[in-house]
Formats: structure tokens, C-alpha cells, sequence
């Protein structure tokens, strides 16, 4: 009669549960989290939880997120790359005109 050796039988459950656990799709306990991003207007959105109802993946765009139900259209928010400010608000400020001889400063 053969027996078994109890430490792979342990190591045979995980691999089992850790196969199924990645084929079901099994939802992440509390949802997840959209970070904060500047959006196309240049607008900050604030960081916000993925966690209404089914609703529990962040998705959409690098520009535009919302939450979503299914993790096949949650955003890989590691491409993104909109988490400072735009350039285009970092510009320099314009030079100011400055007052030929007898002129007066005004501000």
C-alpha cells in the first residue's frame, strides 16, 4: 500500500487554490483604488476607491477613469504618466512691460 507524503499534498492544495483562485476572477476584498491624475482639461482628479457594489476595479483611460465590474477592463495605471502637473502649467510667467522714462509703474 503507497502513502503519501503530507508536505505535497500541501503543496499540491496550493497550487491547486492558487490556479483556481486566478481562473475565477475572484474579486478583490474592499475594491480597488483609482490614483489621482490630471485629466485632458488639466483638471486634477482626486484619488478615489473602487468599491460600490460590483463595481470594483478601476478602468477607462490614463485622461478619464471610472469604476468598473469586470477585471478584463480594469486600467494598468502603471502606463499612465499623468501625475504632475501638465507642462504647459509649468510655463514661465509673461514679462511684463517695463516703463520708458517718465512713465509710472503700474501693477
Amino acid at each position: 500500500m503507497a502513502t503519501t507524503n503530507p508536505s505535497s499534498c500541501l503543496l499540491l492544495l496550493f497550487f491547486l487554490l492558487s490556479f483556481l483562485t486566478f481562473q475565477l476572477d475572484v474579486p478583490p476584498v474592499g475594491g480597488t483604488r483609482c490614483q489621482g491624475y490630471y485629466d485632458v482639461m488639466g483638471q486634477w482628479d482626486p484619488p478615489f476607491n473602487c468599491n460600490a457594489g460590483v463595481f470594483l476595479y478601476c478602468c477607462g483611460t490614463c485622461f478619464y477613469r471610472f469604476c468598473c465590474q469586470f477585471r478584463q477592463q480594469r486600467l494598468d495605471q502603471n502606463i499612465c504618466s499623468n501625475y504632475d502637473s501638465p507642462i504647459w502649467e509649468n510655463m514661465q510667467t509673461p514679462c511684463r512691460k517695463i516703463p520708458g522714462p517718465g512713465q509710472d509703474y503700474f501693477y
